[in-house]
């Protein structure tokens, strides 16, 4: 059941890579977050969420819904085309805002995090996966569960192994 699982997520991921998304899993489920159509505003460091605001962002926009599934999920998947070396500018705009919730302490139920990666050259994918490494497995200390491009060999052997980890 989970290898079907992820095989269908890294379906979805694929699906939707162009217009960028968010998946969050839950058990054996999953919710997608098209970040395209989310109005996603830019932190603006001011600091509200880790003083006054305990935990919550002081700018009120769609990234409250993306909160409330990060509050419901065990681990989060991101998919992204790469766009000189890093990420698209919506999806880097929702990870900046994951500040409010994920730092210092988890305020959610992720624990895990995967990466799915789209580019038109195989030398493009140092700056998400310094992301994914600094931002989210170093600094927040979540679970890698790896980072999967569309320049991966084998990648049905990678996702296979990827889902009998889970």
């Amino acid at each position: 059941m989970k290898q079907k699982l992820l095989i269908l997520i890294f379906l979805l991921a694929i699906a939707f890579i162009i217009i960028l998304s968010i998946i969050f899993i839950q058990n054996s489920s999953k919710r997608t977050i098209k970040n395209d159509e989310k109005n996603v505003n830019d932190c603006l460091g001011c600091e509200f969420c880790h003083e006054t605001g305990k935990g919550q962002c002081s700018q009120k926009d769609d990234m409250y819904e993306i909160y409330k599934s990060m509050k419901e999920s065990e681990m989060l998947v991101l998919a992204s085309p790469i766009y000189y070396k890093g990420v698209s500018g919506k999806l880097k705009c929702v990870i900046d805002r994951f500040y409010a919730v994920l730092y210092p302490s988890n305020q959610t139920n992720i624990k895990k995090i995967a990466m799915f990666l789209a580019s038109g050259s195989s030398h493009q994918y140092e700056g998400a996966i310094f992301s994914y490494e600094g931002d989210f497995i170093d600094y927040l200390g979540l679970e890698g569960m790896g980072v999967y491009t569309s320049y991966d060999d084998n990648i049905d052997e990678k996702l296979k192994e990827l889902g009998k980890s889970l």
